[in-house]
């Protein structure tokens, strides 16, 4: 595991994330963009929807009132959020919502997660999808185990994951209960380590290309210059940035 400073990774941030690596993961190039030239790419129509109910959802665990977050909404998304924010379970015992913690998992760089919900047992976390999350995908996230090692390290306390999957075609909520072990620990810790490893390697050589990517969700979509061959070196990833 590196225990040095990561001086490769973008300087103006003073934490890693899982979300960041998972970026990298998907098009190198997108989280180059991102992180490094701050560009800030336009939300997708379902991470509005996602975001204006995780605030519903918040004013919900919180006690407050969900008209004013509600009237900001389209008629069909108030009538979909109302129906699934009736549907949410209830928790108690609430320690925080949807506020950030920072961990140090010996990378050289501290790790910040931010769970939508941690209570005295458990530490829940929303989704919001049309039918694309199982259980599978669900039990394999890397997040979840971040919030595992990350609240057992912060607070000494193992807690529960639980995953409440709200499904906007069923208009129904699925609640999915786990647990992680050392093996879900280690393999984390290895994929963030060879992550780590790859984004130091393009960073020397200035190419952001690492030969196979997921492209899943890409912010660049089909004008990723790399998928579509058009450019793959720093120098032109560079002119790639200013039409933006």
């Amino acid at each position: 595991m590196r225990k040095n400073n990561l001086y490769f990774y973008p300087e103006h941030l003073d934490h890693c994330s899982i979300s960041s690596l998972q970026s990298f993961e998907n098009c190198p190039l997108n989280f180059y963009l991102r992180y490094y030239h701050h560009i800030k790419f336009p939300d997708k129509p379902q991470m509005i929807f996602g975001s204006l109910f995780q605030e519903l959802l918040n004013k919900k665990y919180a006690g407050e009132s969900l008209r004013d977050a509600l009237d900001s909404m389209n008629e069909e998304d108030r009538k979909l959020s109302t129906t699934l924010i009736r549907k949410a379970q209830d928790f108690k015992n609430i320690v925080s919502i949807d506020s950030p913690y920072v961990v140090d998992l010996g990378f050289g760089i501290p790790f910040k997660f931010v769970p939508d919900l941690v209570t005295e047992d458990d530490v829940v976390e929303n989704k919001v999808t049309s039918g694309y999350y199982n259980q599978k995908m669900v039990a394999s996230q890397k997040q979840g185990t971040l919030y595992h090692v990350g609240m057992l390290k912060l607070t000494g306390k193992p807690r529960g994951l639980i995953y409440q999957i709200f499904n906007k075609v069923k208009k129904d909520i699925k609640v999915i209960e786990l647990t992680k072990n050392q093996k879900d620990i280690d393999e984390l810790y290895a994929w963030v380590d060879k992550t780590l490893i790859k984004v130091d390697k393009c960073h020397k050589t200035g190419s952001w290309d690492i030969g196979s990517h997921a492209f899943f969700d890409c912010d660049l979509g089909k004008s990723c210059p790399i998928k579509y061959g058009r450019i793959t070196n720093l120098e032109s990833a560079e002119k790639f940035v200013y039409p933006f």
